[in-house]
């Protein structure tokens, strides 16, 4: 049986960063991990699921506060770029701790190979191969992947959207794997980088990445490219990266600006942010509003590197994040996304076609259902296949 399934735009979290930098300041720091930042790539996760199991479950319908869930939800996106900044932060700090050692370079990519490799490759040829066998109404939504399969492999298929203008076309069940390729990208490039600049140059690096990638993604609208390309291609991403990056240089001069300057700029960037969302919608499709989704970017990173460096000291924002849920959430972030998307998307189709497409109950229930059903399946990926990899290389992490 063949059922048409609308294709929303994808959101995802890159691959989870298991390593952290302990920070001047830092709190709640366990076997190497900060556990504030942990529960933001816990809430990073949650944004993201949000988003995109919004677009596979039955529509949520008319309710009160309707528009403020729909605003929530519809920004989703945003934990991206949370992802971005995080991942930004605690490569870099695992690079300045690995950098006394002369062979730390192959740990580290050991380590990120160990991590990143295993489940990605279970996931993308499971959904690609194996999923097809038990519900054959997926077999057209394979089709274009399987053709595109060394793309996928390689962590390149975030350029091949470049001749569609956006996503690729069958690209429904595997989607969310193009924040994985600029991700694995980033880490091709940037060790180096910090490898062969001395560190007092790799701040103003930072610095001109976080200015330039702005004034490349407006350069790029002007000459005509859509929001698909955008959103997806490494060089527009680079900024989140770099803001991460750049947190993680500055804690390591013991140079991170106080709580307070954080939180300014956290409200700013949310303000700028909310009021641009709000006129994107009132303008539509179009120049104008495509400028305004660019800066959205901005301002996300604004957010999220505000928060970042507040979580990194003592208060309420560092105690909040440090709550268990949340932790366990983010500890199985990587696993929890590269999951979440094809089963929402084949739970979504199952759930509307017996219980119908609109129905505000019958959306909370799915939400909370569907998440279930992957927090599930990420704990047993986790034990069965993540932990065992993670042990060649020494004992793998645990939960505390």
């Amino acid at each position: 049986m063949h059922l048409q399934v609308r294709t929303p735009g994808t959101a995802s979290a890159p691959g989870s960063g298991i390593e952290s930098v302990p920070a001047h300041g830092a709190v709640g720091l366990a076997h190497g991990r900060i556990a504030a930042l942990e529960g933001l790539r816990g809430l990073a996760f949650l944004l993201v699921y949000a988003y995109h199991a919004r677009s596979f479950g039955p529509d949520p319908g008319n309710f009160h506060l309707a528009w403020l869930y729909d605003f929530a939800t519809g920004q989703g996106w945003m934990g991206v770029d949370l992802f971005y900044v995080l991942s930004g932060f605690l490569i870099t700090g695992t690079i300045f701790r690995g950098m006394g050692d002369r062979n730390w370079i192959g740990r580290f990519y050991l380590r990120r190979a160990l991590r990143i490799l295993p489940i990605y490759f279970a996931v993308l040829l499971g959904t690609l191969f194996v999923v097809p066998l038990f519900f054959r109404w997926t077999s057209p939504f394979v089709a274009v992947p399987r053709a595109n399969i060394a793309w996928y492999i390689t962590f390149t298929h975030n350029w091949l959207n470049l001749k569609d203008g956006g996503w690729p076309g069958g690209d429904q069940l595997i989607g969310h794997l193009w924040s994985v390729a600029v991700e694995e990208q980033f880490y091709l490039v940037w060790p180096p980088i910090v490898t062969l600049l001395a560190r007092r140059w790799l701040g103003a690096v930072a610095t001109g990445i976080i200015l330039a990638v702005p004034l490349i993604r407006l350069l790029m609208i002007l000459h005509g490219w859509g929001y698909g390309v955008i959103y997806v291609l490494t060089i527009c991403r680079a900024d989140a990266l770099a803001a991460g990056a750049m947190v993680a240089i500055l804690a390591s001069r013991n140079r991170l600006p106080a709580p307070g300057t954080a939180w300014v700029v956290a409200v700013v960037g949310s303000l700028l942010f909310f009021i641009s969302s709000r006129m994107i919608q009132h303008l539509g499709a179009g120049p104008k509003a495509l400028h305004l989704e660019s800066a959205s970017f901005t301002w996300s990173i604004a957010i999220w590197s505000g928060l970042l460096i507040a979580s990194l000291k003592r208060g309420p924002l560092a105690h909040l994040l440090s709550m268990k849920p949340l932790r366990f959430v983010g500890f199985h972030s990587y696993s929890l996304y590269l999951i979440s998307y094809p089963a929402c998307f084949i739970a979504g189709t199952y759930w509307k076609r017996f219980f119908g497409e609109d129905s505000s109950l019958g959306h909370f229930l799915f939400m909370g259902g569907a998440f279930a059903l992957c927090l599930l399946i990420s704990v047993a990926s986790w034990h069965l296949v993540e932990k065992r990899f993670l042990s060649f290389h020494g004992t793998a992490p645990v939960f505390r």
